[in-house]
């Protein structure tokens, strides 16, 4: 098997978060309003059809968004959209607001100075690989008009609300490989800027020894790495290569390539297709017994048993 370099293995981690629906909604303001998201883990994307606001999130600057400007947010920190960043005042929580309307149509703020109106909503991925959510997708990407980049994410987008507002078999084909396309697009297109917090795999396509490191950490999991052998195929010192690893794709590159372990295993359990002693020797662990116990401490259940419940949330579908 030949390595791959890390546009592919980006794909890798799109296949395996198994993209299922899109859900939409809008928020609608005016005056001084702002309105909170907590932390929950998920993927949110929010495109600005008119009007300006603002994006805050903790420890970070606020980001100016106007008409156009398209956004994906991973929610593994809350953050806040507001008129305003000095508006917390007049933030209610999102989720509170919904469960109390019963709607996904968010009406904020009073009178009719600078108004703004935002479609949006949540990327919904399979339960069971929530984890590559938070450590291999970005945490911020903002994408603005007019570049190539932003037209191709625009058109997804329409054709995705298009088809989720259907229903039956079509609907549920066509939504994921939208959302696949459009996950895409937002990591590799030539436009994006990712702009705030950890990134996961997209900060790496331009940092060229985080590139070497996880083309070669994807091109042979099973290998039993160590970081001192990456910084040595990186030219660096161990602690040197370490530190920029970390910094450049947030989470150290053992931590990097156990979660990884993990999420192809899951997708192996999920198959069915081969016996648990195999799929540990598959991922890179020297034997069943080591795979099970490291299995259970990051996922809280033996293997059987995930493929199990895994299997349950198949059939409820």
């Amino acid at each position: 098997m030949g390595r791959p370099d890390l546009t592919e293995a980006f794909l890798e981690v799109i296949s395996l978060v198994r993209a299922r629906a899109t859900l939409w909604g809008t928020i609608q303001a005016a005056g001084r309003w702002g309105v909170s998201f907590p932390r929950r883990h998920d993927l949110l994307f929010f495109r600005v059809d008119y009007g300006s606001c603002q994006f805050v999130r903790a420890g970070s600057g606020a980001v100016g968004l106007k008409t156009g400007d398209i956004l994906l947010v991973g929610t593994s920190a809350s953050f806040r959209l507001t008129s305003d960043p000095e508006a917390q005042a007049q933030a209610v929580d999102s989720w509170k607001l919904v469960a109390a309307t019963g709607s996904r149509e968010m009406r904020l703020g009073q009178g009719d100075e600078a108004p703004v109106l935002l479609r949006g909503g949540r990327l919904v991925f399979d339960a069971t690989m929530e984890r590559l959510l938070v450590d291999f997708l970005p945490s911020f990407v903002h994408v603005t008009p007019p570049a190539p980049s932003w037209e191709r994410v625009r058109a997804l987008l329409a054709m995705n609300e298009a088809a989720a507002a259907t229903d039956g078999v079509q609907s549920r084909f066509v939504v994921p490989r939208l959302m696949e396309l459009l996950l895409a697009e937002l990591q590799c297109g030539e436009a994006v800027v990712a702009k705030l917090g950890r990134g996961g795999i997209r900060p790496a396509l331009t940092d060229s020894m985080a590139t070497k490191a996880l083309a070669a950490l994807h091109g042979d999991i099973a290998r039993k790495w160590t970081t001192a052998e990456l910084a040595r195929l990186c030219g660096k010192s161990r602690s040197g290569f370490s530190a920029r690893f970390s910094q450049t794709v947030g989470i150290g590159p053992m931590a990097y390539i156990q979660h990884w372990r993990m999420a192809v295993a899951k997708d192996q359990l999920r198959t069915g297709r081969r016996s648990v002693t195999e799929i540990a020797y598959l991922v890179g662990f020297q034997s069943s017994s080591a795979f099970i116990t490291a299995f259970t401490r990051e996922n809280g259940c033996s293997p059987t048993r995930w493929k199990r419940r895994a299997t349950d949330l198949d059939q409820d579908d």
